[in-house]
């Protein structure tokens, strides 16, 4: 078929094109594999070691079991004038997943330095021994555990995968592991545990030493302690212990803490040994031309030295990638500045000299330093040995102060005395001097995030705006620098779409996402801008409810309340934090809501919550930061009992009415009421009809009748006229038929919300429909000048003064008037009370009005 072609196709193109280069990669693959062949060795043990039997095992601790296999024997030898290192271990199988996982026997070590000689490897089964170092069988393969940390070791595995392996049996092997690195000097140092995660049935260590050797030994966390023993020239070091029984690690231990008990050796006996060690790895003797041209360069970008400082840093961290090539000695010791210069990457202590070396260009002095990320502050409390550090940063002391950096950070911001270094604890700076570690200055400045989010509601049960505002300060802006360098920003944006999606259901974008990167103030700001499609959704607890809810979710996300409150060790918080969120509601409607603060200050949390309503606007305001980055057991339980108080606290829910819309309009009729108010007027008309047909007798007059209205009586016409016109306007367009009004009637969040509102709103109502009626009805035999209007229109203007009353008091007694707001109650009640006694006196004594209004209905 056109398009398509087949392996053997591809392969045949390859050898076509570059057939010489397919023939050195094979050359060069089969030269590494007999490389690694060679390394391994297989003779008898050597006639040093003390020969540990496999102990007989009584109570396998199966609860404390892992992957299958029970570790009968852990024996492990070192001979230091031979430098030789034996190691014999035996294992159970305990069940088939122990034969999946422990069918192999796997050593690592460093062909560069070392060699590997395998002794046995047996299987026993009931009893009887079976040999199996089939040694054709074994593989090399490298050995690459840190890869995804861009670090890549010299080492080799070497792997045997045994045969026949069942449930029940036995495996057990030897093998010795012959040189060591000679970047010690010839100076022993070694570190192991005395137990473990598993259960270990007999533990045995021991270790040669011409007499003429000094180890110093530190055991901890209640390892037990060595017996020292003499033999001819050599002193001998043993641990000794049986039926060891597993240690249950704890998770989130701060990294400091040691959970295993164990054993440091070294024949460093201070700190001081161990930096003129280090400084002479670190030396840097005479820079090449291109490390010269690069200084040059970054000096000219400022005359400032402390601004060189800041560029040659960033130059380093951003120009020059982070990847190790740490087989054999460059493990620990750094390659040149130049050829990290040449080849543009290089491990952290590496790049640590590589700046050193450009700042030393620049006339600027500074210093590498060793430190332990896990360890931190208590590496100090160790024995001293070089195997104490695990990373190295650089120290530039300016005007009396030690600044901090570390060149394997990337993308950061902030003039040279804000830049972030994490605070890795006690650093062994390897200048020229004395003191030994030294404590690391904490960063100067503000490391903080800010998210500011605004809802926008133009109504209610409809689609809302989210603005999304998020201010990073100091490390947290390095972290969110670095994240948007790392990743496209179209990944990104659809993950900041699902974080929001995931908590207020359907969202679309509604804008690109803004970017402002500040980097010399180092603040990065984020903007967002989404629809949340028909924000309001169904209550599930309350059928003919609609809620909306939000929640600090990025402030939850970092307070990372634990699951439970028990605790036997330290809990490790982490990097402190400080995160202020701030969410603003705007609605179409009044709202009620209660002001409510909250503040939580115990154990290095501090935390403030308000909340508040101004202006048809919900504001919520979380502010928590974390001062410390470790609880003690004793105090979990209280600290983990704030973090509840304070997850109380979080996110906000408001409910209202299925029908209410919050529009502002009254596209949602409410129907009972329509029903009920236009009962209400069948039953005033009803009325009016029998007021109609009252014909009291005309006052006796001595003059002639008047056919015409005269006076104040015509005024008195006009006024019902403006009357019908006024409450008719009210009823209809003030809501009293609207499901949007009575949702906020019963709405319990509703700025309106109670229940005498409902009351209220059906009396007023009803008393509109009656004097609408009752002023039509007046006009018609106002207009006849029939003789029942004079007593009509004061019963009339006696009846609005009680609909006013009555209004006025049940809004008072109620509370439905906020205090202050009754002022109307006085001022309408009366200015009706005046109305209708003026008019009723009128109609009483006016000659006029007695002279007009003669006329009989049955005339």
């Amino acid at each position: 078929m056109h398009g398509q072609r087949n392996a053997t196709d591809t392969s045949s193109d390859l050898y076509a094109l570059f057939p010489g280069r397919i023939l050195v990669l094979s050359v060069c693959f089969f030269m590494l594999a007999a490389g690694m062949s060679a390394a391994i060795d297989f003779a008898p043990p050597p006639d040093w070691i003390v020969k540990i039997q496999i102990p007989v095992i009584k109570d396998y601790r199966e609860s404390e079991i892992a992957d299958g296999t029970y570790d009968l024997v852990s024996d492990t030898q070192r001979n230091i004038a031979r430098r030789e290192y034996y190691l014999h271990f035996a294992r159970k199988i305990m069940s088939p997943v122990g034969v999946q996982h422990g069918s192999a026997v796997t050593v690592s070590f460093d062909p560069s330095y070392q060699k590997l000689v395998f002794h046995s490897v047996k299987l026993i089964r009931g009893g009887t021994v079976f040999d199996r170092m089939k040694k054709e069988e074994f593989r090399t393969v490298q050995a690459e555990e840190d890869r995804e940390r861009f670090l890549y070791h010299g080492a080799l595995n070497a792997i045997l995968n045994i045969d026949d392996v069942r449930t029940g049996d036995v495996i057990e092997y030897a093998y010795t592991i012959i040189g060591e690195n000679p970047v010690y000097h010839g100076r022993f140092t070694e570190s192991f545990r005395t137990q473990f995660g598993v259960p270990l049935g007999s533990l045995y260590h021991r270790i040669i030493a011409p007499l003429d050797r000094t180890l110093q030994i530190h055991a901890r966390t209640g390892a037990h302690e060595h017996v020292r023993s003499r033999a001819g020239d050599v002193a001998v070091y043993e641990w000794q212990q049986h039926d060891i029984p597993s240690v249950t690690a704890e998770d989130d231990v701060p990294a400091w803490v040691e959970q295993y008990p164990s054993v440091t050796v070294s024949e460093f006996r201070t700190w001081d040994e161990v930096r003129e060690w280090a400084a002479d790895l670190f030396a840097v003797s005479g820079g090449g031309g291109l490390l010269a041209d690069t200084a040059t360069r970054i000096a000219a970008q400022s005359p400032e030295r402390t601004v060189r400082i800041r560029n040659a840093l960033r130059f380093v961290q951003d120009e020059i990638r982070y990847l190790g090539f740490e087989d054999g000695i460059h493990g620990i010791k750094p390659r040149s500045p130049d050829a990290v210069l040449q080849r543009r990457f290089g491990d952290c202590k590496e790049k640590s000299l590589l700046l050193v070396a450009l700042l030393g260009s620049m006339g600027i002095h500074s210093y590498p330093a060793l430190v332990n990320t896990y360890r931190q502050h208590t590496v100090i409390d160790q024995q001293p040995n070089p195997n104490a550090f695990n990373h190295c940063i650089v120290t530039v002391p300016v005007g009396g102060n030690d600044f901090w950096y570390d060149p394997t950070i990337r993308h950061q911001g902030g003039k040279y005395d804000m830049v972030y270094c994490p605070p890795y604890g006690a650093a062994l700076v390897l200048n020229s001097g004395t003191g030994g570690m030294k404590q690391m200055r904490q960063t100067a400045g503000t490391h903080r995030m800010e998210i500011s989010e605004s809802v926008i509601m133009d109504r209610i049960n409809a689609d809302a705006n989210l603005w999304v505002t998020t201010r990073a300060f100091g490390h947290e802006a390095d972290e969110q620098r670095d994240y948007f360098a790392r990743y496209d920003r179209k990944s990104i944006e659809k993950r900041y779409l699902d974080f929001y999606a995931n908590l207020y259901g359907e969202v679309e974008n509604n804008g690109n996402m803004e970017i402002i990167d500040e980097r010399e103030d180092n603040t990065f700001i984020v903007i967002e801008r989404y629809i949340i499609k028909q924000a309001w959704k169904k209550n599930t607890k309350a059928e003919h409810q609609i809620s909306f809810s939000v929640h600090p979710k990025i402030l939850k996300d970092r307070m990372r309340i634990p699951d439970s409150a028990a605790r036997r060790q330290p809990y490790g918080i982490g990097t402190p934090c400080d995160i202020i969120q701030s969410i603003d509601i705007s609605l179409p409607e009044e709202w009620s809501i209660t002001p409510e603060t909250n503040v939580v200050e115990t154990l290095g949390i501090r935390y403030r919550y308000s909340a508040a309503y101004n202006n048809k606007t919900i504001s919520l305001r979380y502010a928590f930061s974390l001062e410390t980055n470790e609880i003690r057991a004793d105090d979990f339980k209280a600290y983990v009992a704030a973090l509840r108080s304070i997850d109380d606290t979080l996110g906000y829910s408001l409910s209202t009415a299925l029908g209410n819309t919050g529009s502002g309009g009254h596209d949602d009729v409410q129907w009972p009421m329509v029903i009920g108010i236009f009962c209400v007027f069948l039953a005033v008309c009803f009325g009016a009809y029998r007021l109609w047909i009252y014909d009291p007798a005309p006052p006796d007059i001595i003059e002639a009748p008047v056919r015409a209205l005269l006076g104040w009586t015509s005024v008195s016409i006009a006024v019902l006229g403006i009357d019908i016109l006024l409450m008719g306007l009210k009823l209809f367009f003030s809501g009293y038929f609207s499901a949007e009004t009575w949702g906020t009637y019963v709405n319990p969040g509703s700025y309106y919300f109670n229940l005498a509102w409902v009351f209220s709103a059906v009396l007023d109502a009803s008393f509109m429909v009656l004097l609408i009626v009752f002023s039509a009805l007046l006009i018609e035999l106002g207009m006849k000048r029939r003789s029942s209007f004079p007593r009509l229109f004061i019963i009339y203007r006696w009846v609005a003064l009680v609909a006013v009353a009555v209004h006025a008091a049940i809004m008072v007694l109620c509370g439905l008037e906020r205090a202050g707001n009754t002022a109307w109650v006085y001022t309408d009640t009366g200015w009706m009370g005046a109305n209708a006694l003026l008019w009723t006196l009128y109609y009483i004594f006016s000659e006029d009005a007695k002279r007009i209004f003669q006329e009989r209905k049955s005339e």
